[in-house]
């Protein structure tokens, strides 16, 4: 094998390399010039480094898509590799670039992790409407919870009014009754009184006619009537 195919398949190795450390720890971010991660306004994630995502995107890839820091950092090679020499390389290099029946090729792995690292945010933002979403609901528990509580204070309200109202109807009623009492009470008393007055002027009256026919002098003093009127007792 001459010296440049050799050179050419060793670079493919080298970039090989780099790209299984991304996958093992992470595809680096694009960043500006004061670190921060670019963030892509169309779908709200942080935009990731170039990577290529298949065979002929890794034998042209030399940097050129790549920011300055992540090349030199990386070493990734500037030189690309023909598509002879990499069909010239090993097979089990070219097995942990395009992957067999038990390993996935490296641009499956780079695709899962890129999307991996993109759902991260997208799981910060999901974690964050779940946080939303619980505090919304404790705070929909503790307002129905404080309705139960209005509706069961209501319920004893209104039970309690129902007891005063019963009693107030009660002590009504009570208070017809004694009232009715009184004045049976006193009309009988009444009619008691002008019978016995009756019975009272009948005796005076049989005592003056005594009186004149035998002929004795007798003063009677003059007795005021008992009767008293129950006309206001049922006010």
């Amino acid at each position: 094998m001459d010296k440049q195919r050799k050179e050419g398949i060793e670079r493919v190795e080298q970039k090989l390399k780099i790209l299984e450390t991304w996958v093992n720890t992470e595809i680096p971010y694009l960043r500006t010039r004061d670190g921060l991660r670019i963030e892509s306004n169309a779908v709200g994630e942080f935009k990731l480094e170039y990577f290529p995502k298949s065979v002929s995107a890794l034998r042209r890839w030399n940097g050129h898509k790549n920011s300055f820091e992540v090349v030199e950092k990386f070493a990734i090679p500037h030189k690309i590799t023909s598509t002879e020499t990499y069909k010239a390389s090993p097979t089990y290099l070219r097995e942990r670039i395009e992957g067999n029946c038990t390993l996935e090729s490296i641009f499956e792995r780079l695709k899962n992790k890129a999307l991996l690292q993109t759902q991260n945010r997208k799981s910060t933002e999901i974690k964050n409407l779940k946080r939303a979403l619980n505090q919304a609901e404790n705070n929909h528990k503790a307002i129905a919870h404080e309705l139960i509580s209005i509706r069961l204070e209501n319920q004893l309200l209104t039970e309690r009014c129902l007891t005063y109202d019963l009693t107030i109807k009660g002590l009504k009623k009570q208070h017809a009754v004694e009232i009715e009492w009184r004045n049976t009470v006193a009309v009988n008393y009444q009619e008691k009184l002008l019978a016995l007055e009756s019975t009272n002027n009948q005796l005076r009256q049989t005592l003056l006619d005594l009186s004149e026919r035998e002929g004795i002098s007798i003063e009677l003093e003059q007795l005021e009537s008992n009767i008293i009127d129950f006309t206001g007792g049922n006010q």
